[in-house]
């Protein structure tokens, strides 16, 4: 018996010490795997966050850090740092707001950005003391801070936040750079000393970041129960609620109680649940790093092995996630990229956005394109070579997307200087000063010739880092304003200020005020006008728009001083959508064919079909005969039927068509009826319609 224990003994030693060399044999390889592995694995994902970080910032959003540099602005000035300093985080203000302006290099500006998340994603490692197998987790709030800057889209130009690009993570940096510094820290009384101190001092600086670290401060403390761990976290826990309440009572006047303990946080509304996306889960996370930060070690090298692998996971479904929800919008772009290009006054650059679109675009494209054109001379020629539906913009906040992005420009561009001005005030109002602002307004204020006003823009304007080159142009025509009779944006407005520029009311309704303004133009400039009371109403219509073709017409009166009486016109426009060329009567109409049936009511009107004479609403009129109409036509010769079919053929077409015994007209196409203009007396109206039926 004892033979037999002893031998049964001996047998489970044998198999406990096989079992203990796999182990170890599989611990060691373990530890080899990750010895050989755990460099290249954080070469590899720095590598990759850093090239889709740079990918993300200045290959596909070049132009939008362009325009967040544009709507912003940074003084080097104590009267700016006291402004930033009147709300709790106006270290973060100041900081973001300074960092923003090398956004002017996109560049710059960009590598500025990506190394700063890169620092975050160092401090993170350290400060949460994560291991070498979940490195990969430390790049997740630099990933949510990256998706944060390119998921604004149309926002961008209402933001409330200045310096919104680099403040939340100058705020992040500062939280986890302050955590790994708090964690250093052994002793109790230093702790509790921290809490209070940064509590008290951080809040001014850094606002909700300042509360949010001393949250991370409790939570340690929960976490580990050091000594007097429950006195440090009622600590916090007091800071937390009293501090903002103290700042509030005694040092802010200007801060709302709704902003105590969000102050810097970014300004979106309520609904707009994607925008706050990015942050909620930011603020989750270290939290969540702040519970586990104690308890990364495996027991198992099973465990180490899937800790790994879900590491990696969550680190592909960060970056993942940044490269998904990125405002990716064609309408979008094309807008950021012409308003670079309105700013330069590139007007050919403005063309070439909208020759580039490849989907719908939107009703401010079309106007910047109709814009382009009217500057470069080339509006009659190309402007229906280009699409002019308009589709909603891809915005979540109910807002004039258009008053908010284009009316500066386009009031400014179209001689509305007063209404440029106008919203470049009330919007510095909402949303604070910028640099477009400041550039628009000095601009205005050297055409209204109130050379104090652009004096005090245009010295703001110098102060800062990147401006002062524009800043010296323009303070030559402030010192010297017959200059800017040579300038080239200033020699195409100064005509259009000629006509009245009374500050009324669009309504938010840019386009329509601006094509009512345009049509009932009233004023005197030598260029367009030449009598002191001479008047021009001109007024298009779409009247058939298909994918095959575009008809429009043109209502145009014309009341020149001296003339015998004013007079009307109205001219179409035919265009093939195919080609892009003008179509005449021929394309889409039988001239033959027409002229047999508006030559049957030459003598007998009442036995005629086939047409209907129009007036000038467009209602049927039995006061102008398709006799009276050849007659007019025809005055020279006796009308015939083959003279008004060779006369149709070349309706629409040059005047060097037509032949001698020929007369001259337009047509168009409406609900898929062609619609003839003919010319008569100005006592029958200066033209008429004639609707074959």
């Amino acid at each position: 018996m004892l033979l037999l224990r002893a031998d049964s003994k001996t047998k489970m030693m044998k198999n406990t010490a096989v079992k203990n060399n796999k182990g170890n044999k599989m611990s060691g390889w373990l530890e080899k795997w990750e010895q050989t592995n755990y460099r290249n694995m954080k070469i590899a994902s720095i590598s990759v966050f850093i090239l889709l970080a740079i990918y993300m910032t200045v290959i596909h959003n070049f132009n939008y850090l362009k325009k967040v540099e544009d709507l912003s602005l940074f003084l080097p000035s104590w009267t700016f740092l006291k402004e930033c300093m009147m709300v709790p985080g106006g270290g973060l203000i100041w900081g973001g707001t300074f960092l923003t302006q090398f956004f002017y290099y996109p560049w710059l500006g960009g590598a500025v950005f990506i190394a700063l998340l890169l620092v975050l994603q160092y401090l993170v490692g350290k400060a949460f003391r994560i291991p070498d197998r979940y490195f990969t987790l430390s790049f997740v709030p630099s990933a949510l801070l990256l998706l944060a800057l390119v998921q604004l889209g149309y926002v961008v130009y209402i933001l409330k936040s200045p310096g919104y690009a680099f403040s939340n993570l100058l705020g992040m940096i500062a939280v986890v750079g302050s955590f790994w510094v708090y964690r250093c820290l052994k002793h109790w009384l230093w702790r509790g000393g921290v809490v209070i101190l940064f509590s008290i001092v951080g809040y001014p600086i850094l606002g909700f970041y300042a509360l949010l670290v001393v949250i991370l401060f409790a939570i340690d403390e929960c976490t580990q129960k050091r000594v007097w761990w429950a006195w440090n976290m009622l600590v916090a826990i007091i800071a937390i609620a009293l501090v903002p309440l103290f700042y509030y009572i005694l040092v802010y006047t200007q801060l709302m109680c709704d902003s105590l303990y969000t102050s810097v946080l970014p300004r979106f509304y309520p609904n707009e649940m994607i925008l706050w996306m990015p942050f909620g889960l930011l603020y989750a996370y270290v939290i969540f790093l702040a519970f586990y930060a104690h308890r990364w070690k495996q027991k198992t090298e099973r465990a180490r092995v899937v800790s790994v692998v879900l590491a990696l996971i969550v680190f592909v479904m960060a970056l993942g996630g940044a490269w998904y929800y990125e405002f990716d919008d064609e309408n979008f772009r094309i807008t950021i990229d012409m308003d670079r290009a309105i700013l330069d006054n590139d007007w050919e650059k403005v063309v070439d956005c909208a020759q580039a679109q490849q989907g719908e675009p939107t009703r401010l494209i079309v106007l910047n394109t109709d814009m382009a054109l009217y500057k470069l001379g080339q509006a009659g020629d190309r402007m229906f070579k280009f699409k002019i539906n308009g589709v909603p913009y891809r915005i979540i906040r109910t807002t004039p997307v258009m008053r908010n992005t284009g009316a500066k420009a386009l009031y400014f561009q179209y001689g509305k200087i007063n209404y440029c001005y106008r919203w470049c005030m009330e919007d510095k109002v909402e949303y604070g000063m910028k640099v477009e602002y400041l550039k628009y307004m000095v601009k205005c204020a050297l055409l209204n010739e109130e050379f104090a006003l652009a004096q005090k823009y245009n010295s703001t304007l110098a102060q800062t880092l990147f401006h002062k080159d524009w800043a010296e142009k323009y303070q030559r025509y402030i010192d010297e304003p017959q200059l800017m009779a040579e300038d080239a944006e200033f020699k195409m407005i100064k005509p259009l200020m000629a006509y009245n520029n009374a500050l009324e009311g669009d309504g938010g309704l840019l386009e329509a005020y601006l094509i009512s303004q345009i049509a009932y133009m009233e004023g005197d400039t030598e260029e367009m006008n030449p009598g002191a009371n001479d008047s021009v109403v001109l007024t298009y219509t779409v009247q058939e728009q298909t994918k095959d073709m575009l008809s429009l017409t043109c209502q145009s009166y014309y009341d020149y001083e001296g003339s015998a009486h004013p007079s009307a016109a109205l001219t179409s426009v035919n265009i093939n959508m195919k080609t892009g060329e003008k179509m005449t009567f021929s394309d889409f109409a039988d001239p033959d064919e027409t002229a047999k049936i508006l030559f049957a009511g030459k003598d007998n009107t009442d036995t005629a079909q086939g047409y209907t004479v129009l007036d000038p609403e467009g209602n049927p009129t039995t006061e102008i005969t398709m006799k009276d109409i050849l007659e007019f036509n025809f005055i020279w010769m006796e009308p015939t039927e083959e003279a008004l079919a060779a006369s149709l053929t070349h309706f629409d077409g040059d005047v060097d068509d037509y032949g001698a015994d020929e007369t001259m007209g337009e047509s168009y196409v409406h609900d898929g009826k062609v619609y003839v203009i003919f010319y008569v007396s100005h006592a029958m109206g200066d033209y008429t319609v004639v609707r074959i039926d």
